[in-house]
């Protein structure tokens, strides 16, 4: 499909992933993270600042262990900041769960900025959502509920020491927002959520777009 601008690209409401299986998120999760990591690539990150697909390995469920983030490398070199896409895997067992949050955590506190994108329902393991999870780390005693049907979220953590998240949550049939991401401390991008998403749902074969839409 050409490359749209973002005035020609119709808005693509969030689907119900819950309705299709793992490999069939996995095909879908790694063309979003592609996009993704091309569009920040485009002019969205500053000169020194690039974007690269990378594959994140974990030892449980087999999707999440083939699982792709984007992450921000400066010069080349460190990572300052990665964007993850949750996958069913992440949230399979308990276990998975918890393998996903430690990482999650373990870069934060090594002041590594990270953006969570959760398009799955709270589970019996995360009852308020993901970013609950991995809150409770930092601030045990900080109240998050969820209300339906916005019951996705989408978590931006500034790793700067003092640590912050920014959260949006969103429902099934609503366009995803922009959210930034940290680079630097007080430093951020606007991820383009929706026009990668929808970007990457022109491309998905009709047979899979026919069992979420």
């Amino acid at each position: 499909m050409p490359a749209q601008s973002r005035e020609e690209m119709a808005v693509v409401p969030m689907h119900d992933w819950t309705k299709a299986d793992a490999g069939l998120f996995h095909h879908f999760h790694q063309g979003w993270c592609w996009e993704i990591g091309r569009e920040l690539n485009r002019g969205q990150l500053p000169d020194g600042y690039t974007a690269l697909v990378e594959q994140s390995r974990s030892s449980r469920e087999y999707y999440a262990d083939k699982a792709s983030r984007v992450a921000i490398h400066h010069r080349l070199g460190r990572v300052v900041a990665f964007i993850e896409i949750v996958s069913p895997g992440n949230k399979h067992d308990q276990i998975s769960l918890d393998n996903f949050c430690d990482k999650i955590v373990e870069a934060i506190r090594s002041r590594v900025h990270v953006l969570v994108v959760d398009l799955f329902p709270p589970t019996r393991r995360d009852p308020v959502g993901i970013h609950k999870q991995i809150w409770d780390h930092f601030e045990p005693e900080e109240i998050f509920e969820l209300t339906d049907p916005q019951n996705r979220v989408l978590a931006s953590y500034e790793a700067d020491g003092v640590n912050t998240a920014f959260i949006e949550t969103v429902a099934v049939g609503e366009p995803l927002p922009p959210m930034p991401l940290f680079i630097a401390p007080g430093a951020h991008i606007l991820v383009p959520l929706e026009e990668t998403y929808a970007r990457t749902w022109a491309d998905t074969p009709r047979a899979v777009r026919s069992l979420v839409e």
